[in-house]
């Protein structure tokens, strides 16, 4: 069991998709960075951020990133009939529990790396504090950063990055589980994002695209704990599609 949690986490880190995810939102977020900033004057910490993560349309399209790293791989196994080689040599059940633990954690780096790039680029080349420029007056951010600094701001924004790269990853993998099919794996979860932005619209705390960043929320404590919630929901849709697969086909 060991043996085989080692090797898929190799396989989740070194795939094709997860370098390709990471690369792309650097370039965004950069580019973001380059086009929305004007580093003459004092430029804050979090203006800097702002740029890359709120101006940068990135949000909208979100879910798309962490399906590709390692959502679709139960698909090529279970065609290649080497799931039933897997499930040979250790139980479905630890194959599921680990599996998903791969798979979110592949996700939320993809998405919680190039936010910590953009931290370190806002910390070292930002003021730190409060931005005189009025942003995020009168917000739960001023007492955040007037009460435990830059760093709970800075690492808020990267676990609730990784968590929402974890959320959608194992949406994509339930996808795969049910379907079987590759391109409805990569596919499905962005439409299904999209949808639950439309139709959520006027419920910001159940909305996927509010919890993203924490701001939006005006809590990050809130925003981690519905995707908490929501990659529960994507756990138990995956068990209960892994069962229907290995004990029915």
């Amino acid at each position: 069991m060991i043996s085989f949690f080692k090797n898929d986490m190799k396989r989740a880190l070194s795939n094709k998709g997860f370098f390709v995810a990471i690369a792309i939102l650097l370039i965004i977020f950069i580019h973001a960075i380059r086009v929305n900033t004007n580093f003459e004057g004092t430029v804050s910490t979090y203006e800097i951020i702002s740029s890359a993560m709120a101006l940068s349309g990135f949000t909208p399209f979100a879910a798309i990133f962490p399906v590709m790293g390692y959502s679709v791989v139960f698909c090529e196994e279970y065609h290649s009939g080497y799931i039933k080689m897997i499930t040979s040599r250790i139980n479905w059940k630890y194959y599921s529990i680990l599996r998903m633990i791969t798979t979110g954690i592949s996700g939320g780096i993809v998405i919680a790396f190039p936010f910590a790039i953009v931290n370190l680029i806002g910390y070292f080349e930002g003021e730190h504090g409060m931005p005189d420029t009025g942003l995020y007056m009168g917000t739960k951010m001023q007492y955040y950063l007037e009460n435990y600094g830059d760093g709970y701001i800075l690492i808020g924004k990267v676990l609730l990055g990784f968590l929402f790269g974890a959320l959608w990853a194992l949406v994509g993998m339930s996808f795969s589980v049910w379907f079987c099919n590759r391109y409805v794996s990569l596919i499905a979860p962005f439409i299904l994002y999209e949808v639950m932005w439309l139709l959520l619209y006027h419920y910001p705390v159940l909305n996927p695209i509010y919890l993203i960043r924490g701001d939006d929320l005006n809590s990050y404590p809130l925003s981690g704990i519905m995707e908490i919630l929501y990659i529960v929901i994507a756990v138990i849709v995956i068990w209960i599609g892994l069962k229907r697969r290995m004990h029915y086909e």
